[in-house]
Formats: structure tokens, sequence, C-alpha cells
């Protein structure tokens, strides 16, 4: 298995013991993933209870003591690092079980019956079955100017020594990432700051329509919608649509007024979502293989599984269609739903 995000964690968890010591573990930098390393000051989307019951879906951990998530109040949502701290703790008597590796997987390459893993430094190794779960890379944009990386603007104190109020900052992307941005920008003090979006609505909230809901202000839609915002997330969407931060602006990409606001910019950030980072993948000739994914039974290719935020299972959306089901509740439901096909 490569990878030792949360999604590796989940998997790892999900095997049998029996199968966790035939397993060898690639990861070349921290327990957690990138959620750990980059995203640890963000606070999470679920609420301590949703991470909780997510974590209990998973049958070793059914009854296990949560500590560190059972600290905080069930209806308030955590850090990520806190769950980071509280999958740390879990894996702790599992990761002895496997064959842990330090190194950075460059490259898998199918031959008959199996595959064979080249590492950075050289080193190969051959399997019978493997695993991704190697996460992403934010998307980039192509705008001339100089942006600001999502970590650090995630991050209110870095993001704090990286710009001064005075500079004007366009936020490309209006969702859980985005909107957290607009607030670091606001509370830091910046007064000229942009919010831009694609598709109208430019808010779409996880909730059922209240009359106290701005919706209408944007067009009376956006309710209801099982991508949107929620959370913390949905309360600086509401307080930015009832006109409350009037240091922030929302454009459509689009038009005259969104040209000017990024050609005044000083910076920009784009929390436009995140594109697969997985090795090369190689076919039985040698030619590189297109990572196509059947998110119903998670197989790559023969003998070849993807998961979590590189390769997501799907959901029904209660207005019709599919999405990615990106998060741990998700990547839990979809690899207990295919282990069976992978053992």
């Amino acid at each position: 298995m490569v990878g030792l995000g949360i999604a590796g964690c989940v998997f790892l968890a999900c095997l049998p013991d029996d199968r966790l010591r035939n397993t060898l573990v690639f990861d070349s930098g921290c327990l957690g993933g990138d959620l750990a390393r980059r995203y640890g000051s963000v606070v999470a989307n679920l609420t301590c209870e949703q991470l909780s019951n997510a974590i209990h879906a998973i049958p070793r951990w059914k009854d296990t003591r949560l500590t560190v998530l059972e600290a905080q109040d069930p209806n308030t949502c955590p850090r990520l690092s806190d769950l980071c701290k509280q999958l740390c703790e879990l894996m702790r008597p599992l990761l002895p079980m496997t064959t842990l590796h330090s190194q950075h997987i460059a490259s898998i390459s199918q031959i008959p019956g199996g595959w064979v893993l080249l590492t950075a430094e050289g080193a190969s190794y051959t399997v019978t079955k493997s695993v991704i779960c190697t996460g992403g890379e934010p998307r980039r944009l192509d705008y001339p100017k100089p942006a600001i990386p999502l970590e650090i603007a995630l991050d209110a104190v870095a993001l704090d020594s990286y710009i001064r109020p005075t500079d004007r900052v366009v936020v490309f992307g209006t969702a859980h990432s985005g909107t957290l941005i607009l607030r670091n920008l606001r509370d830091m003090g910046c007064r000229d700051i942009v919010g831009a979006y694609r598709e109208a609505p430019p808010f779409r909230w996880v909730r059922a329509h209240t009359p106290e809901c701005p919706c209408h202000l944007i067009g009376g839609t956006g309710c209801h919608d099982s991508e949107g915002v929620k959370q913390e997330s949905a309360a600086i969407a509401d307080a930015i649509v009832r006109g409350e931060w009037p240091s922030v602006r929302i454009l459509r990409t689009e038009g005259e007024e969104f040209v000017r606001a990024v050609m005044a910019a000083d910076y920009v950030v784009y929390a436009t979502g995140f594109q697969r980072r997985i090795p090369v993948i190689k076919g039985l000739g040698g030619d590189v293989l297109e990572a196509r994914h059947d998110p119903v039974t998670g197989a790559i290719a023969p003998g070849l599984w993807g998961f979590g935020l590189a390769f997501p299972g799907q959901y029904e959306k209660p207005q019709g269609g599919t999405a990615p089901d990106i998060g741990l509740p998700g990547f839990v439901a979809h690899i207990q739903a295919c282990l069976g096909g992978l053992l």
C-alpha cells in the first residue's frame, strides 16, 4: 500500500490482522498525510460526533475509546490536527504488524501476476496486489499574479507573516476552503478581498431552507446542496451574503469588474479543488497507463486499486446526479464496500 494519509490509515484498519502482516506500506511523508503536514490548523467541516461515528464504523475500532475527539464537545468541529492525532493514536498498534518503508514510490509497473514498485532511490519491490492512497495537490489556474500557497492561506498565523493588510487578494473558489481563506484575510485587516466563483450561485449550503436563510439574496437557490458549505463555512457565507463583510466582494469569473479585480490584485489564492498526485503507472508492455478508476470497485487495473482523495467513491446527490465522496465517512464507506473484491 502506498500512502499513509487518512485513506491509507482507514484501508489498513479495515484489513484483518493476517493480511496486515503480509502488507508492505510505503510513505515518505508523515502519518496523517497532507492533513497533518499542511492543513492541521484548518477546522474540519464535520463535527466530532460525525467523525467519531465514521471511525467507529470500522469493525476493529467499533468500541474503541476516541480520547482526542471525546475530549471535545461532540457538536463542535475539531481542527484537522486533532483528527490526525486521533488516527495516530489508533494506528500505533497496527503499523508494527506491517512492513513499513519510508520511501517515495516513483512508479508502479505491471508484470504477469503482480506489480513492481520502484522507489525514487532505485529500490524495487514485487507484490501481487497494490493499493494507492496518495492524495492530491491543489489545482492551480494560470493568472499572471503571484499565488499564495493554499496551506499558507488556510493558516491564519502563516498568512499574517506572508502578506500585508494593504495587499489586494483574489481568492478563486468559494467552497469550504475558499470561505475560510476569505475569513482569514478579513481578520488580518485586508480591505480589498475578492471571492471569485465560476458557476452561480456563489455559495451552496448543506441545509434545509429557513426563513432566516440569506439565499434569496443570491437568487433564491443553493440550500440543501450535498456539496455545499456547512458549519463554520456556512456562517461565513451567511455574513458575506448579508453584506456584513464590506471588505469582501463576490464576483463571477467573467466581466469587466472581475478582470479589473485580477489586474489590481497583489496576490491570488487557488481554492479550486485538487488533482491526483500518483506514481507513474505502467502496463505489461511498459507503456504509461492512464489511471482510469472504477469508483464502484476501486479498481484501476487488474491487481491495482485506489482510494481516498485521488480515487474517491461516489454518492447520489439529493438534487440528482453523483459527486465524489470526499472525507472520512466517504473513505470508510468506499473502502469497506470494495474490500471484498480486493481480498
